[in-house]
């Protein structure tokens, strides 16, 4: 977002999640450290604000296929919603700077 603020020229924004693999199937997004320890794997997954593509991930543990498809969906979603968020932040700031020199922007 920084960079966004800054105005670097960028192709897409990257966002990345993190879930765990819990002993039972179960999935954890945003981890804390001690989930991270009991699970049975922990995933991350960067994805691009386009497409919402994997742009890289990193897996540690075993998980079936099944597994890894269930939380790559998970943490494409959440970072949908994360997506979703950065848009409204900067709109919400390009609203008060609109504001602030007194232009219209609509």
């Amino acid at each position: 977002m920084a960079m966004v603020d800054a105005g670097f020229p960028m192709k897409c924004l990257v966002c990345a999640v993190s879930c765990v693999l819990g002993e039972s199937g179960d999935i954890q997004l945003d981890p804390t450290l001690e989930q991270e320890k009991s699970a049975s794997a922990v995933m991350t997954f960067a994805f691009d604000s386009i497409n919402k593509n994997v742009m890289t991930s990193s897996t540690t543990g075993s998980f079936t296929l099944p597994e890894y498809d269930k939380c790559l969906e998970a943490c494409r979603t959440a970072a949908a919603k994360l997506f979703d968020f950065f848009r409204l932040s900067v709109e919400r700031k390009l609203s008060k700077d609109a504001k602030f020199m007194d232009i219209n922007i609509a």
